[in-house]
């Protein structure tokens, strides 16, 4: 299995703790994420290029297919990043936990009786 879940090569398991951190960031993933939207841009818009030569449409299809680069690099860009930015159960628990003590009391708005009456 890839980016560190599952089991090592030496076939052992990973503790409880490893497997609740996201993987580490490393120099390949970056460059698989620029990689990832750089290609489906430029094949999007490559492909919209070739269809506009073709048809005669320039330069809708060209544009076309840039949006569609940008959708698809977007979303293949997120794919790789997801598993980078999930959040432990640890941190999850001690952040609900931080969340509720800092959630202000609300007070009444029952009225006050003994409020000073100006007739004395």
């Amino acid at each position: 299995m890839c980016r560190g879940y599952g089991r090592s090569i030496a076939g052992r398991t990973p503790s409880a703790d490893m497997a609740d951190r996201p993987p580490t960031v490393t120099l390949p993933a970056l460059l698989g994420i620029g990689a990832t939207f750089g290609i489906c841009v430029g094949l999007g818009t490559f492909l919209g290029v070739l269809a506009d030569r073709e048809w005669g449409t320039a330069p809708l299809l060209a544009l076309i297919g840039l949006v569609v680069g940008i959708v698809v690099g977007a979303t293949g860009a997120y794919q790789v990043i997801r598993p980078y930015t999930r959040r432990s159960p640890a941190m999850t628990n001690a952040a609900s936990r931080t969340n509720t003590a800092s959630t202000p009391t609300t007070q009444s708005a029952r009225p006050d009786n003994q409020v000073r009456s100006d007739e004395q």
